[in-house]
């Protein structure tokens, strides 16, 4: 057995979906994929690449319900389909 706890957002816009956004075990916190979704649930404009950058870099929200927050995290995984962006998302990712 584990001692896993869901930690679900209010709205849960992953819900209809079947996944989990953040698991709390023990004194970890794990934060699923985040997708371009705005917080009303909205896709973030296709085209937009820096808006999508933002959009997906939401982890604060999650991070604090689970009883963490940005200074603690210890791995990102960061996936690009152009790497003509590349240079664009570290600099995004500073912020």
């Amino acid at each position: 057995p584990t001692n896993a706890t869901r930690i679900k957002t209010n709205p849960d816009f992953y819900e209809p979906f079947e996944i989990a956004q953040t698991y709390r075990v023990s004194d970890l916190v794990f934060v699923s994929g985040q997708a371009a979704v705005d917080p009303q649930g909205n896709l973030v404009v296709a085209d937009d690449f820096d808006a999508q950058v933002v959009q997906t870099s939401k982890l604060q929200r999650p991070l604090e319900l689970g009883g963490s927050d940005l200074s603690k995290i210890v791995k990102v995984v960061i996936y690009v389909t152009d790497m003509s962006n590349f240079s664009k998302m570290l600099e995004l990712r500073k912020k």
